[in-house]
């Protein structure tokens, strides 16, 4: 598992050559690791019930995009007239949540020092978690560019794909993880796993921008 994980940060292109199933499911584990501590951080800026709440949950939010996503990434290469197998677009989908997922927990212990300092502000506790998982995303997001092969250098279709695959990921990601909120409580109310479903993320933060 540790070989696996060097290799997702150092070089995570040459994890797309293989769909060998084991290496999938130790990405899944991967994910699901650096997934919990991601959660239990955001969550302990509440309390201790919320931060084990928010650990089982975010692994979802890293795990359901890929799974969401695969057969637009596919349509997206064939209309673009790249070449994205199957067995190489599946590595590529998982490596690129797993690879958000180590991202995440390396800048989780600056998240917590954010909202240490900030005196557990709700406001801050909120938008820090999205902009970590923003910027996570980007090493993420780097898999997914390097996934689609040309036969000959195709850069403004690439470019395509790299900017098309991202907005899924992200559209995937952020309505999972609204539907499994809360991860980040108002310190007046108590630990809640699920909140209502009820309207949609950009709202959501739109509102909680607006009145922070």
């Amino acid at each position: 598992m540790i070989p696996l994980t060097r290799s997702l940060i150092a070089s995570p292109s040459a994890l797309l050559a293989s769909s060998d199933a084991k290496q999938l499911a130790d990405l899944w584990k991967i994910t699901v690791g650096a997934g919990a501590v991601i959660g239990a951080v955001a969550g302990l800026q509440h309390d201790g019930l919320q931060a084990v709440y928010s650990a089982v949950k975010m692994p979802g939010m890293l795990l359901i995009p890929p799974l969401l996503v695969l057969p637009a990434l596919l349509g997206l290469a064939s209309a673009l007239d790249l070449q994205l197998p199957a067995r190489r677009a599946a590595p590529a989908a998982i490596a690129a949540s797993a690879r958000t997922a180590v991202f995440g927990a390396a800048l989780a212990p600056v998240y917590w020092l954010l909202t240490v300092a900030s005196g557990g502000s709700y406001f801050v506790g909120i938008f820090g978690l999205a902009g970590m998982m923003a910027l996570a995303g980007l090493f993420g997001w780097a898999v997914l560019a390097a996934a689609p092969t040309a036969v000959a250098p195709r850069p403004v279709r690439s470019f395509g794909f790299a900017v098309g695959a991202g907005g899924l990921f992200l559209l995937a990601a952020a309505q999972a993880g609204w539907h499994l909120r809360p991860f980040v409580l108002r310190p007046d109310l108590p630990s809640s796993f699920l909140a209502p479903p009820e309207g949609d993320v950009y709202s959501d933060l739109k509102s909680k921008w607006d009145a922070p």
